[in-house]
């Protein structure tokens, strides 16, 4: 029915510091979404597996109700934005059933009558010798194999790809309780998806950025999180790779905090290749090991990626995961582009051109845990 739900201030994490814009729920998903479709300060609900002693409701019908702000509830306006990501915690994990659940709630969400940005958390059992040893037998997030490229594209918004949840952290090797990091979801959009399947309305997610939080988030971290270096690499390859960005730190304390990690955040030509209109998908040019055999997270040295953007241009990064400063070269074959090519080089994080133009080849010496990021531009 549409009455309204029995609604309690969220325990969720985060809920209080958000300004008390979330709300708990106990309602079947059947009532969250007619309920929401029939109320306009409803901004979207998420599954949330709360612990009973905390928050005094049943886990198996608890919802967060999101709303745009306080005022908002119980009235608010229809221009808000609406975004569900729904975790994947009662979904069968097969492909089949679990295609079909997924497709099941879009379904319903666009019987809702408003705009409502779809993004899934999917799964898929890595069995060994299909990806990294270090994952052999884990539940990653990530979408079956058995899942064709029209098949995604006709499921949601963004598909989310990882070998775990993104941490605060560059990475955390097998033998840590908090395995991965920030170089393990590079790997996880390298070696769990395609990056060409990322078209207009359907992306691969990286999941949330973690820009900025140094340490204070609820993820896993170092004790300051990440350096400045490692939140620039962390936020201009999610940028290359068009994935959403989704900003989870506190926008309240950065300016006063980390300035400098602001004026990152804000950086508009990071912020322009992620958005480029002409939404071509990024691609993996080329990645160097420090030893022979497969590539691992631990021995991968170096990552080019690379994007058309429009009027011809390419965005193109040099990532370091090495320890020391390395020296990076990309060919204009490498890039696809013809090799008596005359190019104006963009830095992106720099903000300005480089004196003169570039044939053949582009050259950087890329600090540890860093990127050197640009854009070439044709003469």
């Amino acid at each position: 029915n549409g009455t309204a739900p029995s609604l309690n201030e969220s325990c969720a994490s985060g809920a209080l510091e958000a300004g008390g814009d979330i709300m708990r729920a106990n309602m079947t998903i059947a009532n969250a979404l007619r309920w929401c479709s029939q109320n306009k300060s409803c901004a979207g609900f998420t599954t949330h597996s709360a612990s009973t002693k905390t928050c005094s409701v049943k886990d198996n019908t608890v919802f967060d109700i999101y709303f745009k702000n306080e005022e908002a509830r119980p009235q608010g306006d229809s221009s808000w934005s609406h975004y569900i990501k729904p975790g994947a915690g009662r979904v069968n994990y097969q492909p089949g059933p679990q295609y079909e659940a997924w497709k099941a709630l879009g379904n319903a969400l666009n019987k809702s009558g408003r705009p409502i940005y779809y993004s899934i958390c999917p799964h898929r059992m890595l069995n060994p010798g299909e990806v990294q040893p270090e994952w052999d037998g884990d539940l990653a997030y990530s979408p079956p194999l058995e899942w064709s490229e029209s098949m995604r594209h006709n499921l949601a918004n963004s598909i989310l790809v990882e070998y775990t949840n993104t941490w605060d952290a560059w990475y955390y090797p097998k033998s840590s309780p908090y395995h991965g990091g920030i170089v393990s979801n590079i790997d996880s959009m390298v070696q769990l998806t395609n990056l060409s399947y990322s078209v207009p309305g359907s992306w691969n997610d990286a999941d949330m950025l973690q820009l900025c939080t140094y340490g204070k988030g609820n993820t896993p971290h170092t004790h300051d999180g990440m350096t400045l270096n490692e939140y620039r690499a962390h936020y201009s390859v999610w940028a290359i790779m068009a994935s959403p960005l989704i900003i989870s730190a506190d926008v309240r304390t950065i300016q006063q905090d980390h300035p400098d990690c602001l004026e990152l955040m804000l950086n508009k030509d990071i912020i322009a290749v992620n958005q480029d209109i002409a939404a071509h998908p990024p691609w993996l040019v080329r990645q160097d090991l420090n030893e022979s055999g497969a590539p691992t997270t631990e021995n991968i040295v170096v990552q080019v990626f690379a994007r058309s953007l429009i009027n011809g241009e390419r965005a193109v990064l040099l990532l370091n995961r090495d320890e020391t400063p390395r020296e990076i070269t990309v060919t204009w074959k490498e890039l696809q582009i013809g090799e008596q090519n005359s190019m104006v080089v963009y830095d992106i994080i720099q903000q300005k051109k480089r004196p003169g133009n570039t044939k053949g080849s582009y050259v950087a010496t890329v600090g540890k845990h860093d990127v050197s990021f640009i854009k070439l531009i044709p003469t």
